[in-house]
């Protein structure tokens, strides 16, 4: 079974995760790659590490009377104690070195904590998801009680007005907007339908007067019967133009509306076809069956590989629960992968660190990944990126080439010369530390060569005067 251990130590910057180790040693911190050593980013409650005076901000630069060199073999090191044992380390907190003992603990004993944590956690999300859901269902009530007062004053289907004589129909299905109403539907050989309205407009006027929402649009044509021309303000694509039907009295049966685009309107110049907005979906919990779903829609594919017990993979799921990241994900076909029952898939992917998430384009070649916990804003940030290259790569094609966006070769540069400029300020204050110990080596030798010289003048003053 794969062995994936929670330990508070990071192979890698940033983050917190869960790493594949062998020991048993939990020491409670969370780390990442500095300079000279490794840097405590944070501290668990009640560690070992916080009992013995770790800090966030300390620099750990020895432990065991060994040089901390680079972060990986530090995290192995403590790994490979056992509980118990003492780790002497020697840190670094501001200007000033000191040194600290503690005794690390055993790993089950951490577990339960974070289980506890993680119970109370899930209890929080509980509430908020039912708090959340109580507040969606009154609004749900809410809006379906304002139309059916809306359908009985205007009878919504189809959008009919009356007057004294024969009922006006329209032909078309509506939903309140900001500012107007959306059509959301045409019916076939309606009114709206010969005149050109189509799925997606928005009514933002009626004979000359605006309306605010979708009582004041049925209101407007309450008393406006069969033969009725309207003088409808349509909005569509950024532009506003007239449309003139002439109401007609209802069918005895009314058709599904219709979906599709119609012809555009003769005032209105034809527009290339678009694709549609991409819309929110669900987690799956089927790799085979998302993968065949992303290739099928043309969609990129993320796949979260977590565990049920990976505290990192819990904080990461209210991550994922945030409005910027639905967004985000908005579009992509998104999986979720149990480690522990999909070992050979976790495998393929190259998951030695959880919550791993990774990024497909619609055909399966990755695209990138995202490793460890972050919050929403940096997450949202990161996949977005990713997610940006699918986008580029399946743009639709259109009559006149698209021009490719241009990339930024002065600041790719700027940025280039400041890494080489970096690397090569610490291969100097290498070179400086190796020579400055080649000095005092060369030094201590002067010296010792300098009193054998004494001893030997001493000697020879002696033979010379026994001579004499």
């Amino acid at each position: 079974m794969r062995s994936f251990v929670y330990t508070f130590l990071v192979l890698g910057l940033f983050l917190p995760g869960v790493a594949r180790a062998q020991g048993d040693s939990y020491l409670g911190i969370v780390v990442e790659e500095a300079d000279r050593g490794v840097l405590v980013t944070e501290v668990v409650p009640g560690s070992p590490a916080a009992k013995a005076g770790l800090k966030v901000g300390d620099l750990i630069i020895s432990f065991g009377g060994k040089r901390v060199g680079e972060m990986d073999a530090f995290v192995d090191s403590v790994l490979a104690m056992k509980a118990g044992q003492k780790l002497d380390l020697a840190i670094r907190r501001g200007d000033a070195t000191r040194r600290i003992t503690a005794t690390l603990g055993h790993r089950r004993g951490a577990a339960n904590r974070d289980r506890e944590a993680e119970e109370k956690a899930e209890a929080k999300a509980k509430a908020k998801a039912k708090a959340r859901a109580a507040e969606q269902e009154a609004k749900r009530k809410a809006a379906a009680a304002k139309r059916r007062a809306a359908a009985q004053r205007g009878r919504l289907r189809g959008v009919q007005g009356k007057q004294s004589g024969k009922k006006g129909f329209l032909g078309v299905y509506l939903q309140g907007d900001e500012g107007g109403v959306s059509v959301t539907g045409v019916i076939a050989g309606s009114p709206a339908q010969k005149v050109g309205l189509r799925s997606g407009d928005r009514i933002v006027g009626v004979n000359e007067k605006r309306i605010a929402d979708l009582e004041g649009f049925v209101d407007s044509i309450a008393n406006a019967g069969a033969g009725t021309v309207l003088n409808l303000r349509v909005r569509r694509g950024g532009k506003e133009f007239n449309l003139r039907p002439r109401l007609t009295t209802k069918p005895s049966e009314v058709p599904e509306p219709m979906r599709v685009e119609t012809k555009p309107h003769p005032k209105e110049a034809p527009k290339a076809r678009t694709r549609p907005a991409p819309k929110a979906m669900g987690w799956m919990t089927n790799y085979k069956k998302a993968a065949a779903l992303a290739k099928q829609t043309r969609r990129p594919l993320v796949i979260d590989f977590y565990a049920d017990w990976c505290p990192p993979c819990k904080m990461l799921e209210e991550t994922f629960a945030s409005d910027q990241v639905k967004a985000a994900l908005r579009g992509a076909v998104t999986v979720k992968v149990d480690v522990d029952k999909h070992e050979a898939l976790a495998d393929e992917f190259h998951v030695d660190l959880i919550p791993h998430v990774a990024v497909l384009d619609a055909n399966g070649k990755k695209l990138g990944k995202i490793v460890g916990y972050r919050p929403a804003g940096e997450f949202a940030k990161a996949v977005s990126g990713l997610l940006h290259r699918h986008a580029a790569r399946t743009a639709p094609k259109t009559v006149k080439k698209a021009r490719p966006p241009r990339r930024n070769p002065k600041q790719r540069d700027a940025e280039r010369k400041v890494a080489e400029a970096k690397r090569m300020v610490a291969m100097r204050d290498r070179q400086i530390a190796q020579l400055r110990k080649e000095m005092a080596r060369i030094q201590q030798m002067k010296k010792q060569m300098d009193a054998q010289l004494e001893k030997m003048k001493k000697i020879l003053e002696e033979i010379e005067k026994s001579r004499k």
